[in-house]
């Protein structure tokens, strides 16, 4: 690894909120820490239960501003290079601003992982010397975005804490259950994650006699999602649980994991599910066939297809021997998932910056 070494991490949201940048910037700094790895995140967070639980494990943390344009990105630039850092590790596109007015040294020695591709800010963080992106989907679609920045980008995928005794695992799932029946969802419930598509599925199979329930985990900030499902609301087919700190619990208890997305960088809820020992049914878009094998660890379906949906959920729930393989297969090859494994190949990024 790179022990000794200094790494700042600049993003804008740390805290609990679920949010896949914040995760990732939290797993991969434990993991650093591990490594003996200096690490310091920068956020516009002053506190959280993240900040906590990282404190003790020997991570620093600065409070930055919002960066809103060219001022702010000065102020962020000065606040990085005052804590001295070997590498400046960038996770959002906003941040990234402030990559250009860093000295000329730590312009040399920056990195940025492109989280969200589908936003256009993220070209931005092609001004950085080294630029990773989650998946080879992730890849292409940058480098047609920011093409000068082409030959510097490279992907690592994202971790999940496979071992449930690893300080990046959730604390120890409390018992749920949940109807044989149940599909579950965790995340985002905005557009591009299809859960409307799922709810329809669900509708469908619904109308002929079927007794599945869907249980929504994710922030209750979307009305017209739950004005579409209120009638399934009404019968008790659909649950909005809210937002979760102990997903896999309800993964665990599942009896398919659905990840309907629209658009989907990569797609760590899959990995997290897989590890959770779920089976899981995801589009066939995006990162997501990474996440899950190519299709041999969880079931690939075309996005927006509710038909196709609504079959597919109703072969797994039907199928015990075809949802035991699903698990079975999901199990394996997830150490290329650990978090000791992401870190390693950050490293390898780290060394090659001159």
């Amino acid at each position: 690894m790179l022990a000794g070494v200094h790494v700042v991490h600049v993003t804008n949201d740390f805290q609990d909120n679920g949010t896949g940048i914040t995760n990732l910037v939290r797993t991969l700094a434990v993991a650093q820490r591990a490594a003996g790895v200096e690490v310091t995140v920068a956020s516009e967070v002053e506190t959280s239960a993240y900040h906590v639980e990282l404190a003790a494990l020997g991570v620093r943390f600065v409070r930055t501003g919002r960066v809103a344009g060219p001022l702010q990105a000065r102020r962020l630039a000065r606040l990085v290079a005052r804590q001295q850092p070997d590498v400046v590790h960038v996770h959002t596109g906003r941040t990234a601003l402030a990559v250009p007015l860093l000295p000329r040294a730590l312009r040399r020695r920056s990195v940025a992982t492109v989280h969200n591709v589908f936003q256009r800010s993220s070209a931005l963080m092609g001004a950085c010397a080294a630029v990773v992106c989650i998946s080879d989907s992730a890849h292409g679609r940058f480098r047609r975005m920011a093409p000068w920045a082409a030959g510097r980008t490279s992907v690592i995928h994202n971790a999940v804490a496979i071992d449930p005794t690893a300080p990046t695992a959730p604390a120890a799932p409390t018992p749920l259950r949940l109807p044989r029946r149940s599909v579950v969802h965790v995340g985002g419930l905005h557009h591009r994650k299809g859960v409307d598509v799922l709810v329809e599925a669900v509708g469908r199979l619904t109308e002929a006699g079927d007794p599945v329930e869907l249980f929504v985990y994710g922030n209750r900030d979307q009305p017209w999602l739950e004005e579409l499902a209120a009638p399934l609301v009404a019968a008790g087919r659909v649950h909005f649980e809210g937002f979760t700190h102990d997903p896999r619990a309800a993964m665990r208890a599942a009896g398919v994991v659905a990840v309907p997305s629209r658009d989907e960088p990569f797609g760590l809820v899959a990995v997290e599910a897989r590890a959770a020992g779920a089976a899981v049914v995801a589009s066939d878009v995006g990162g997501l066939p990474e996440a899950l094998d190519g299709g041999r660890a969880g079931m690939l379906v075309p996005p927006d297809d509710v038909d196709a949906w609504a079959a597919a959920l109703r072969s797994v729930l039907d199928d015990d021997a075809l949802r035991s393989d699903l698990v079975r297969r999901g199990g394996e090859g997830l150490g290329r998932f650990a978090p000791a494994a992401m870190a390693a190949a950050y490293a390898g990024v780290y060394r090659s910056l001159r």
